[in-house]
């Protein structure tokens, strides 16, 4: 049996639960969410929200029974009234009955009558003890906090979501308009979407998630992957239409010096020289680069890809014919070069030959005279003037 020192401190204990209670339960019930959610039970909430908060709200409220139970039943006034500290007696048992014993009268149920026996009252009584009602008690506790919390959660998550995806569609939008898209279907039925998914966020939170997730952000997502893939093919045809202009410039530069070139080999050497690449050809190249310049300011970027595409081909090809006049254009004149060069060279090296010592060769000297005339030709015979260096170098390695 108790004594009346654990008597004591069990109502002491009991009392500073009770504050607990009454501090948890009134933060809990005047939290902004769980206010909202009151105002909202009986008719604001849908869905998954409704089954999970309503009976959490009601089990909330019986809460506040159920400390009043506790509290009518463990009065330390009311339990300790009449103790005798030297002669406790019965009185000592019966408060150790009530702090321990099955001692709250719980509300009597009504049962119903297809479940009645012929014997069985209309009602049936319960009576618990109090550490069994506030095991309860905790547990219901624990439910409402929990769905509150859920429900806040939700809340604070998908309501930026939600204004985070109708800031996207007003960026995929705008995009669409630069890429001269025209996104307006698409994204009126992402927006008619998002409309319907923030209503139930508002109404069941706790089941709007796959709403937000599998339906508004993923179209936008779909949506925002098909305009980056235009946007890239928009760079891209803006990159082609600058190698183009480039590569014009360079046809251009290339047709400028193969005509030098010609115009030197035709004069300077006696080898047959190409015709030149008809204007004609570039100057069309330039005229079609204009209308795909035009084509793409008027917003039709996708047909100047198209057709950027195919100048690039066209223009690589008339470069690639310009640099293959240019250079054989070039190669007589670096003929005759080379061979003015072999002759100096060797012709150096007879003077440094005689100053050891070698005899003078009236030959030798004929013949570089000969291969010098030849080179000062215009136009340099290219044949005879490499038979001529040919054999003044051998007559320089027979001496």
């Amino acid at each position: 049996m108790m004594t009346i020192d654990e008597v004591d401190r069990a109502l002491a204990d009991w009392q500073a639960r009770l504050r607990l209670i009454d501090d948890n339960l009134v933060s809990l019930e005047t939290s902004p969410v769980c206010m909202l959610l009151e105002q909202a039970k009986d008719t604001g909430l849908d869905g998954t929200t409704r089954a999970r908060v309503v009976p959490a709200l009601d089990a909330m409220r019986e809460l506040f029974s159920q400390r009043s139970l506790l509290d009518d039943t463990l009065a330390p006034a009311d339990l300790r009234k009449g103790l005798n500290r030297l002669f406790p007696g019965d009185a000592l048992k019966e408060i150790e009955r009530v702090l321990r014993g099955p001692s709250i009268a719980l509300p009597p149920v009504a049962t119903p009558m297809a479940r009645r026996g012929l014997l069985d009252a209309a009602e049936t009584t319960t009576s618990i003890s109090a550490d069994q009602l506030l095991a309860a008690m905790v547990h219901s506790f624990e439910q409402a906090r929990d769905a509150v919390a859920a429900v806040d959660e939700a809340w604070t998550r998908l309501t930026p979501q939600a204004d985070q995806a109708a800031a996207e569609a007003t960026r995929l939008e705008a995009q669409a308009k630069s890429l001269g898209q025209n996104a307006t279907a698409p994204l009126s039925a992402v927006r008619a979407q998002l409309d319907a998914t923030r209503s139930r966020i508002a109404r069941d939170p706790l089941g709007a998630t796959d709403d937000l997730a599998t339906g508004v952000l993923a179209r936008l997502d779909q949506l925002g992957k098909e305009l980056a893939a235009l946007g890239a093919r928009h760079r891209q045809v803006c990159t082609d239409l600058e190698r183009a202009h480039a590569l014009l410039d360079d046809i251009r530069a290339t047709h400028h010096d193969a005509g030098e070139a010609r115009s030197r080999c035709v004069a300077e050497t006696d080898a047959a020289a190409a015709p030149l690449i008809d204007q004609g050809r570039i100057d069309g190249l330039a005229q079609w680069l204009s209308t795909l310049d035009d084509t793409m300011t008027a917003g039709r970027w996708a047909a100047a890809g198209v057709g950027v595409t195919r100048w690039l081909t066209a223009g690589q090809e008339l470069q690639h014919e310009e640099e293959a006049l240019l250079h054989s254009c070039r190669e007589p004149l670096d003929r005759r070069d080379e061979l003015a060069g072999r002759l100096s060279a060797r012709r150096q090296q007879a003077i440094v030959l005689q100053s050891r010592g070698r005899a003078p060769d009236a030959a030798l000297d004929e013949l570089a005279a000969r291969a010098q005339g030849l080179l000062d030709q215009r136009p340099v015979p290219l044949d005879a003037a490499a038979a001529a260096v040919s054999a003044y170098e051998a007559r320089l390695r027979s001496g």
